[in-house]
């Protein structure tokens, strides 16, 4: 009688602990908006490295959770995008440019620029130097979402 308390005892720890990891490990959803041209570019997957301030939900994203990206505008055409790993915290959008230029993936930031200098104007646009320093920036590598 004392072995089967036990053994009800021992599956009942393992039930516990197999639905907090399926609770820890399911994907989470988040929602961001994107401006043109950067929408196009991310539905489409030519923009496919994501940088935003590394605050608020952006520092809580991780591996295999999903983002429904809305256009700015007009919010009837999401797209959805995985983030398959977040990159790097960088202390500055120029640190982030000028390591992916470095591994010859500028474009896959921001396809549409040819030079570190350019992006650096496109992230001034969205967020300035002094908030981008304190809070630091980070950048998601986008794949396409499961069905």
């Amino acid at each position: 009688m004392l072995l089967f308390v036990g053994i009800l005892a021992a599956a009942a720890l393992c039930v516990g602990i197999v639905c907090v990891v399926r609770y820890v490990w399911q994907p989470r959803r988040w929602r961001a908006t994107l401006s043109d041209p950067y929408y196009e570019l991310t539905r489409t997957g030519f923009k496919s490295l994501e940088g935003r301030r590394n605050f608020d939900k952006w520092k809580y994203m991780r591996s295999g959770d999903i983002i429904e990206f809305s256009h700015a505008t007009n919010a009837q055409q999401p797209s959805f995008s995985r983030v398959i790993r977040k990159r790097h915290v960088f202390m500055s959008f120029r640190e982030a440019l000028q390591h992916f230029e470095r591994m010859g993936q500028l474009h896959r930031m921001l396809p549409n620029v040819d030079s570190v200098e350019e992006g650096v104007a496109v992230y001034a646009k969205f967020v300035s130097l002094g908030t981008q320093v304190r809070d630091g920036v980070v950048i998601l590598e986008l794949g396409a979402a499961p069905l």
